[in-house]
């Protein structure tokens, strides 16, 4: 159950990624479209394979639940040649230095179980998957029993151009009050750093299909914007057009999955 994202891009040249994805936050307002100072502090500590302050404990969450009806099967089956999406995306928030990967299945969760490698995850069943994104959000941030990690970074897992650097980079405000969008094209997307404090904030006003947007609305002041265009391409992939561009299949689905 993925939110609603402005139409994506077609997918950049090599070695140049880009942005396409949009985000559920309000718009931010005028003025903002320059690097933040928060975007410039940070950007010197971001060093391939390190997460910022050592010491912090991050996790990551991978929202895999939608049936994907746009999709012909449900997106946690998505796979990128013989792999299964969910086991890329687990690849990059693990290198990205995550301490604690939560991954969120839904629809055709056996069967996914079955096709994926998840065991350096925690895997969590939204048996609400139907009733949208906000269930699943609140299933992962349950999920989170490490009192010792600081905060979580989200991400859905049909975002193929997801790169550790765009994990990293958005995860370079690692503490409990942070709030943090990564933007493609001046337009927030994923991935979102929840800070700790926030958790119960976000769970309780998670929106059935708009997932945490009502929370940042009810705190946009609080939230830093970090462009991710140079590491990342932040497209959705929520349409058949899309799947083939991306290279991307649904295996068929058992009976009774």
């Amino acid at each position: 159950g993925g939110v609603p994202m402005r139409p994506p891009a077609a997918p950049p040249p090599p070695g140049r990624p880009r942005g396409g994805g949009g985000g559920p936050p309000p718009p931010r307002a005028a003025g903002h479209g320059t690097p933040s100072a928060a975007n410039i502090r940070f950007a010197p500590t971001l060093i391939p394979g390190v997460l910022v302050a050592p010491g912090v404990r991050i996790a990551g969450m991978i929202i895999a639940a939608s049936g994907g009806r746009r999709l012909g099967g449900p997106e946690a089956l998505l796979h990128q040649g013989d792999q299964p999406l969910v086991d890329r995306m687990v690849d990059t928030m693990t290198e990205a230095g995550c301490a604690q990967i939560v991954v969120v299945l839904g629809a055709a969760a056996d069967q996914v179980r079955q096709t994926a490698d998840l065991t350096r995850a925690t895997v969590v069943v939204n048996r609400a998957w139907g009733t949208g994104v906000g269930s699943s959000i609140r299933a992962g941030l349950a999920a989170l029993t490490d009192k010792r990690i600081e905060a979580v970074v989200v991400v859905p897992v049909d975002m193929p151009g997801l790169t550790p650097a765009a994990v990293r980079r958005v995860a370079a405000l690692p503490y409990p009050d942070a709030l943090v969008c990564a933007t493609y094209d001046g337009l927030r997307g994923y991935p979102m750093l929840f800070g700790r404090r926030h958790w119960s904030g976000i769970a309780t006003l998670a929106s059935a299909d708009v997932g945490a947007r009502p929370y940042l609305l009810a705190h946009k002041d609080q939230i830093v914007d970090v462009s991710c265009d140079s590491v990342a391409d932040g497209s959705r992939v929520d349409t058949p057009e899309l799947m083939a561009l991306y290279g991307l299949t649904v295996p068929p689905q058992r009976v009774g999955a």
